[in-house]
């Protein structure tokens, strides 16, 4: 078994397989080849960052394994900035979606208000799912 070093090139991130939850990291090695680390969904690797050095092994059957090392350095994973993901987005789009969020707000403060009118003795669990079903009704019918 030949132990390998990798960096991470961005952020280890949780996605959903057929065959469950699982963790995907990747990596380039050393020798510059491109490698994407398949892991459990408790796997420590979620709390590695971009740029972190990992350390990994290659098995018989061609698959890379991360193994958890004291070598290793571990820079913290942060989420990916909001400024990144709406670059690309106009200021009219973006203002649209302020606009937006801010009319479901009130939907969903009106909502609230019209349950706390009409039923009575009701615990906050029930006050919030009413005000929730409504607001998802009223959204169907009215295509919001």
């Amino acid at each position: 078994m030949k132990l390998l070093t990798a960096t991470l090139v961005k952020n280890p991130r949780s996605v959903n397989t057929k065959f469950g939850p699982k963790i995907v990291a990747d990596c380039k090695l050393d020798n510059g080849e491109d490698v994407t680390l398949w892991q459990p969904e408790n796997s420590q690797i979620i709390n590695y960052g971009n740029g972190s050095k990992l350390t990994q092994t290659l098995d018989g059957k061609g698959k890379y394994h991360w193994v958890e090392s004291e070598n290793e350095t571990a820079i913290a994973s942060k989420p990916e900035s909001n400024q990144t993901q709406y670059q690309g987005m106009s200021n009219e789009t973006k203002n649209q979606v302020a606009s937006y969020v801010t009319e479901m707000s009130n939907l969903f403060n009106f909502c609230l208000k019209q349950v706390d009118n009409t039923v009575e003795n009701i615990t906050p669990d029930d006050r919030r799912a009413i005000a929730t079903t409504l607001f998802i009704s009223a959204q169907k019918k009215y295509s919001l």
